[in-house]
């Protein structure tokens, strides 16, 4: 199984299968340091809890509710904003 970042503890099997791998969320994060960055279809919060090691500010969104309630509990960085709802969506 691949390493995630931090502790997450919050997922099931399915989550785990389509998180991103620690050293793929790393050089990404790397690759785009900035003041802000929007993470779509954020699913249990792995790549936006890299992003926040580099970026000032991190928005993370996710249709799934269970998903948003578990990035949040496995990522407490105070500059991540979990949002639930569809990116497709306008408002969001």
């Amino acid at each position: 199984m691949a390493k995630f970042i931090g502790n997450i503890k919050h997922y099931n099997k399915e989550d785990l299968r389509f998180a991103t791998p620690e050293e793929v969320a790393n050089y990404r994060a790397n690759r785009l340091k900035c003041n802000r960055i929007v993470d779509l279809c954020s699913g249990i919060g792995v790549q936006a809890g890299a992003f926040a090691k580099t970026c000032k500010q991190v928005l993370a969104v996710e249709i799934d509710e269970r998903k948003i309630e578990n990035s949040i509990k496995n990522f407490t960085d105070k500059n991540i904003e979990f949002i639930q709802g569809d990116v497709l969506n306008e408002k969001i």
